[in-house]
């Protein structure tokens, strides 16, 4: 493959370092200056290109089993590290990596892709992701496919990687969005003035697993948090949308919550986790990268989790157990925020997941259409949860487009399977599809 070095297109003014020099000299003056924006490009490295001939090889691994349309643009690769701000509005530092289609001197749609579980600890930043050695979800891949579809594309790590006095606010939507919103500010900064391709003023919204909990809780913050960030679609791969529904349903990953939220809210992990995991949750659950918690961690409620937060979860009843806990699960529950009820919305859905489940998905989708969101879904049969995004690529690239075209969004909900049921709908038979939009 080959990789031409390119010159980073933004470099900071003479005057700036000067001036920061400058200051240094004087006591108290850098911490006197006010903290960078949100959004805020505080350093830009350029990575590179991939040359158009070489993209389809580079990520032909990923779309083994689905395929995928032919590569149309070489692409620009850059590291960035913005600034960004947590709940309680204090600065946050975060890197992303972004890819620019090689399309001219033109505009083109900006797509913010939110990463999956990878883990709490440093070293498991989705960024530092090395797909040949441990594939949490082949991301160079995933961003170089939709670059080379032309369209901008950055992906963020979590608050709190390279802090190591502070633990990935996992789950935490608050966080999540705003981390989202402000890597969308920080491309358009750090392109704009600058040759060839550069960011429109349209954002699309995508996350993967809990990545796509990221995306709905980052529409819901922008209108409020964000109004610079016009945001034309929201995209849930495989959406973790529930946090109840996580821990009932992913035991395994119940430690990454627990450990998360007792270090981001104070939640007291003793009443979760039970007496033989507990003493080790800060060694393994807040150190070991997700293959590793895989391995390590058993699938099963019953071990994972002390008997009563277990029972509690499966009745339901979790709010009469902890009612702290319950609350912050309504809480980190993202995708119904009034002020963003109008954002055009695709969930992608692999039938066979077993880890946000085809029926946890549904739940959602029967909920965004009572809520009155234009949302549609697109399922397929033989689609786990680690290849519903391949085989979801080319719809995924459809519906933008369609949008970018000024067409009308279109939506699942006039279907009668996504109303609200009255009550439990009868189990399918094993093999049975709840729902199939499409199949491959």
């Amino acid at each position: 493959m080959t990789e031409t070095p390119r010159r980073q297109p933004h470099a900071r003014p003479l005057t700036t370092a000067l001036l920061t020099a400058a200051l240094a000299l004087v006591p108290g003056a850098l911490a006197r200056q006010a903290a960078p924006a949100p959004g805020a490009v505080l350093s830009g490295e350029t990575l590179g290109t991939v040359a158009l001939a070489d993209v389809g090889p580079s990520v032909e691994r990923l779309y083994k089993r689905s395929g995928m349309p032919a590569p149309k643009y070489a692409v620009r690769r850059y590291r960035l590290t913005v600034s960004s701000t947590d709940e309680r509005g204090r600065p946050v530092t975060v890197r992303a990596l972004l890819y620019v289609p090689d399309m001219g001197n033109r505009a083109a749609p900006l797509y913010v892709m939110g990463p999956g579980t990878t883990g709490l600890a440093d070293a498991c930043a989705p960024t530092r992701e090395d797909a040949a050695r441990d594939n949490w979800g082949n991301y160079e891949a995933h961003m170089r496919s939709y670059a080379a579809q032309g369209f901008v594309s950055v992906m963020p790590d979590w608050a709190n990687f390279d802090d190591p006095a502070k633990v990935q606010p996992y789950f935490v939507a608050g966080s999540e969005g705003r981390v989202m919103l402000d890597t969308a500010r920080a491309a358009r900064a750090f392109l704009r003035g600058a040759e060839g391709t550069r960011p429109s003023d349209r954002t699309y919204l995508a996350g993967f697993s809990q990545g796509g909990h990221a995306a709905f809780a980052a529409a819901d913050l922008a209108a409020t948090y964000a109004p610079d960030v016009r945001v034309s679609g929201v995209i849930g791969y495989a959406p973790a949308m529930d946090v109840m529904t996580l821990f009932r349903e992913r035991p395994a990953l119940g430690p990454y919550l627990a450990q998360s939220y007792a270090a981001y809210y104070g939640v007291d992990a003793s009443r979760i986790i039970s007496p033989r995991w507990l003493p080790g949750l800060g060694r393994e659950a807040a150190r070991m990268c997700v293959t590793d918690v895989y391995h390590h961690y058993p699938n099963d409620a019953r071990s994972i989790y002390r008997p009563e937060f277990e029972a509690a979860l499966k009745a339901g009843s979790v709010a009469g157990l902890d009612p702290k806990l319950a609350d912050l699960m309504r809480r980190n529950a993202p995708g119904f925020a009034q002020t963003g009820r109008q954002i055009p919305a695709l969930v992608v859905t692999g039938l066979e997941d077993p880890i946000v489940t085809a029926d946890a998905q549904l739940t959602f989708m029967r909920r965004s259409c009572a809520f009155g969101r234009p949302i549609v879904q697109r399922a397929y049969a033989g689609a786990n949860h680690f290849t519903a995004r391949q085989f979801g690529f080319r719809d995924t690239l459809t519906w933008m487009r369609d949008l970018e075209a000024g067409l009308a969004a279109p939506t699942s909900c006039l279907d009668a399977k996504y109303a609200m049921p009255s009550k439990r709908a009868k189990t399918p038979e094993k093999g049975t599809p709840v729902f199939v939009d499409r199949k491959r």
